[in-house]
C-alpha cells in the first residue's frame, strides 16, 4: 500500500510534464482531499491541545494548558505551513516557554500576527544560528542530556544533531557527544543489515 500527499495540483502538473500521468493513475485509486489548514478553523484548537499533549508527554515542561486568548489567536492565522507549521510552534513553545498556561504573547511574534514584538526568551536581531543552538540547549536540558530523545523531539536524525553539536563546540564538555547517539547508530546499521 502507498500513501502519497502533495499540496500541488496533480493534473497541472500533468499538464506541465511535471509528473507522470501514468503514475498517476496508479496512485489515484482513493483520492483523499484535505483542505489546508486555514479553511478548517475549527480543527485548529484541537491540534493546538494534541499536540500539547504529545510533547508534555515527552519532556519536561512546565506548559499545562493553552488559554481560550491563545486558541482564539491561533485560529485567527492562516497557517501557510499548514499542520506542520502547529507542530512545529507548539512544540517550540512547550520547550522555551517556562509558564503553567499559554497565552497569545508567548507566541504572537512568531507567527507574526502582531507587528509589536514581546520577548519570549528570544532577543530581536538574535541570529538563526543563536536560536538554533538555544533551541537545542533547551531540548538537552528537558531530556536530561539524552541526545537521542533530543534528536527525536527536534525531530531530526541523531546524526544532524551530532553534527549541530559538533559545531557548537562550546556544548561539548556539557553533553558527551559520544554517548547514545553513537549507540542509536550502531543499532540502527544493526537493525538494517538484518533485514
Amino acid at each position: 500500500r502507498i500513501i502519497a500527499t502533495t499540496n500541488r495540483d496533480i493534473l497541472q502538473e500533468i499538464e506541465k510534464n511535471n509528473f507522470r500521468q501514468d503514475l498517476y493513475f496508479r496512485l489515484n485509486v482513493i483520492p483523499v482531499i484535505v483542505p489546508p489548514l486555514r479553511e478548517r478553523k475549527e480543527d485548529i484548537p484541537v491540534l493546538a491541545e494534541y499536540f500539547l499533549s504529545k510533547y508534555k508527554a515527552g519532556i519536561e515542561t512546565s506548559l499545562k494548558s493553552i488559554s481560550k486568548e491563545a486558541k482564539s489567536v491561533l485560529s485567527q492565522y492562516s497557517w501557510p505551513g499548514n499542520v506542520r507549521e502547529i507542530r512545529n510552534l507548539i512544540h517550540r513553545c512547550t520547550v522555551m516557554i517556562d509558564a503553567d498556561v499559554l497565552l497569545p504573547e508567548h507566541f504572537e511574534n512568531m507567527l507574526n500576527v502582531k507587528k509589536t514584538v514581546k520577548n519570549n526568551g528570544l532577543s530581536v536581531g538574535q541570529t538563526i544560528e543563536d536560536v538554533e543552538r538555544e533551541l537545542i540547549i533547551k531540548t538537552l536540558e528537558n531530556t536530561g542530556g539524552n541526545k537521542t530523545r533530543a534528536a527525536e523531539i527536534l525531530d531530526v536524525t541523531p546524526r544532524t544533531l551530532r553534527n549541530k553539536l559538533n559545531r557548537y563546540k562550546d556544548l561539548q564538555s556539557d553533553y558527551n557527544l559520544d554517548d547514545d547517539i553513537d549507540n542509536e547508530s550502531n543499532l540502527e546499521v544493526e537493525s538494517f543489515s538484518q533485514l
